[in-house]
């Protein structure tokens, strides 16, 4: 059971329970809840020209398979509650309010770094899929495509970190 609180200018509460459906731990569940809240500015030519508060709480359920003790296959049902607000700035700018999104979410994750929080060494290569549609209420319709690749390489002692991420729309338009 894995569980998180930030309390700051970004706000988070988390809570996951990773429950092994087998005595080999190679099938899984994990269930999710997540409410989060950040601020973020808005920049037009280096001018900042609005403050959006976001807030996203969903619930996921994931049913995954273990590969070995480096990688994992995951896929999931996501439900979800965006909201952007426009906190101060130009009013001509929107208020997107909150939205509810239905996502089913393939995740793949190869992970060979010594550890999670400060790694000396090692690899992580996530890969991930994302189709949200009308099922089960969802008001948004769109796929997308994100990687994240991480090669950590010890240094006298210290350690170098190289990261790239990116991502992709597949269809649809993508929400804020």
């Amino acid at each position: 059971w894995h569980s998180a609180l930030q309390v700051g200018s970004s706000n988070l509460l988390e809570t996951a329970f990773y429950q092994p459906l087998e005595p080999g731990q190679r099938l899984f569940i994990e269930p999710r809840l997540r409410a989060e809240r950040l601020r973020e500015n808005l920049y037009e030519d280096g001018d900042r020209v609005a403050e959006y508060s976001f807030t996203e709480a969903f619930g996921q359920v994931d049913l995954g398979i273990n590969l070995g003790s480096r990688a994992q296959l995951r896929a999931g049902l996501r439900k979800s509650w965006p909201t952007a607000n426009r906190e101060n700035g130009d009013a001509r700018l929107p208020d997107i309010g909150t939205s509810e999104e239905t996502d089913l979410v393939l995740q793949g994750i190869y992970d060979t770094r010594d550890t999670a929080g400060l790694p000396t060494r090692g690899t992580l290569l996530v890969g991930r899929l994302v189709s949200s549609g009308p099922w089960l209420g969802g008001g948004e319709s769109y796929g997308m495509a994100e990687a994240l690749a991480m090669k950590v390489l010890p240094l006298r002692g210290d350690s170098l970190q190289f990261m790239g991420a990116g991502g992709t729309r597949l269809s649809g338009e993508l929400p804020l």
